[in-house]
This record gives C-alpha cells, sequence and structure tokens, in this order.
C-alpha cells in the first residue's frame, strides 16, 4: 500500500462555508465545522496556518468566484499544504468542482482532507479514488431523489391529480428548488440556480424568489415533493428500495 506523504507540522488551512446570512450571523455551524477540523489538524499533527470563512451558497456560485475559496487554494498551492474541510459539500455542492479540485490538488502537490472522510487519505491514490466516488455517489444520489419525485409527480398529473401549477412548472424544477432550500440556499439564490439550470418559470423571464417560495414553503409542489421524499426514504431504509 502507497503511505501517506503527509507530515507533522504540516500547513493546514481550514475552509468552513455556510449558505445563508442566517447561518453565518448565528456562528453555529461555522463554530462547529471549526472545530471538526481543528480536531483533526491536531490528530494529524498538522500546523494550522489559516481559516477561511464564506458565506455562499455551493450551488450558485462557482468555486472559482468564491473569493475565499480560492485564496485558501492559492495558499494550499503556495505551501504545498492541505485544505481541510469539515464535509466535502462545504468545499463545493458540484460534483464535478470537487472532482476537478482532487485531481488539481494532486498535479500541483497540495492535498484536500475531508474530515467526513477520514480514511481517505488524501496523499494516496486510494484515498483519491475514494474522494473521487464518494463525490459522485453524492450526486448520484441527488439525481436519483430527483428523478423518483419527478416521475411520482408526473403519475399523479397523468392521473387527474392536482399538484399545483402544472401545465406551467417543470416538476424537476420543483424538485431541484426543495432539495436546494432543504440544503440552506436562500430563495433568491435557487431563483437564480433555477435560471442557470435553465428551468421556466411560470408566465415570467426569470424565476424570482416569491415564485420559489410558493414552490417550497407549504404550496401544493412542496407538499407533495415532501411526501413522495418521504415514502421513498422510508422505503430505502426498509430495504427495498433500489
Amino acid at each position: 500500500m502507497t503511505q501517506s506523504t503527509t507530515t507533522t507540522n504540516q500547513p493546514a488551512v481550514i475552509l468552513r462555508r455556510v449558505s445563508t446570512e442566517e447561518q453565518g450571523k448565528s456562528g453555529h455551524g461555522l463554530d462547529a465545522q471549526l472545530h471538526t477540523c481543528e480536531q483533526w489538524c491536531s490528530d494529524k499533527g498538522w500546523n494550522n496556518i489559516a481559516v477561511f470563512t464564506e458565506v455562499v451558497s455551493g450551488f450558485s456560485k462557482p468555486l472559482a468566484k468564491r473569493t475565499a475559496a480560492t485564496a485558501a487554494i492559492e495558499l494550499c498551492r503556495r505551501e504545498s499544504g492541505i485544505l481541510v474541510v469539515a464535509k466535502g459539500d462545504r468545499l463545493s455542492r458540484r460534483m464535478i468542482e470537487r472532482l476537478e479540485t482532487i485531481e488539481l490538488s494532486q498535479k500541483e502537490g497540495w492535498y484536500v482532507f475531508m474530515c467526513d472522510l477520514p480514511e481517505a487519505d488524501p496523499t494516496t491514490a486510494g484515498g483519491w479514488m475514494m474522494q473521487a466516488m464518494f463525490a459522485m455517489l453524492a450526486e448520484y444520489e441527488r439525481r436519483i431523489i430527483s428523478e423518483r419525485t419527478s416521475d411520482a409527480l408526473h403519475a399523479i398529473i397523468r392521473a387527474g391529480g392536482s399538484v399545483g401549477r402544472r401545465t406551467e412548472v417543470d416538476p424537476c424544477a420543483v424538485v431541484e428548488a426543495v432539495t436546494l432550500h432543504e440544503g440552506g440556499m436562500s430563495m433568491s439564490d435557487i431563483a437564480s440556480e433555477l435560471d442557470r439550470m435553465g428551468y421556466k418559470p411560470p408566465r415570467s423571464a426569470n424565476w424570482n424568489r416569491n415564485t420559489v417560495r410558493h414552490m417550497v414553503t407549504g404550496e401544493a409542489w412542496g407538499k407533495v415533493t415532501r411526501t413522495m421524499r418521504a415514502e421513498q426514504q422510508a422505503l430505502d431504509k426498509s430495504g427495498d428500495g433500489v
């Protein structure tokens, strides 16, 4: 087995991120991430040289345009250090960005350490593979949930059921909106993300936060989406799910 090339006192750069201003102001999520990262740095004997903090969506803003993330990566590049995040999705919620960052770090001689995958040693081929696989599995799970819920919504429509503005809104847009909302994204950011993904809003050229709120906070579309996802989760836990 390939041995880790990390050493005691190796430079470590912590990146912590939350999605919304409310989360940033409360500080709880940021503090928890910092504690987790600092604990792992201590356990590994790494030298924590900097902490970068972001209050930005991991979906709607590309990693390359996130000031704190790019600064943290640049510092790791200069110091041949280790970028430490509490969870992979704190680096990015986009699979491609996570994979590209992992690949870039390997090529340039710095590393990405995800505290929720401590067994995935970032300096070994096996660790690189695990990080890549888990990024793909997370994206696969998100897409499977979206497909299942969308299929269920279409079935309700075909059967004559009512799920809101059924002739005007793509069910996949609803699934995406609910998923992003549950991940902590603001209504405005969700609207921007739906525009970017190419979903057409009802009766306007672009999505807005009020239309998004209609879908995800108690209105018919959101209720149906959450119901179907809860049923699927129960099925998965029973061992019958795919």
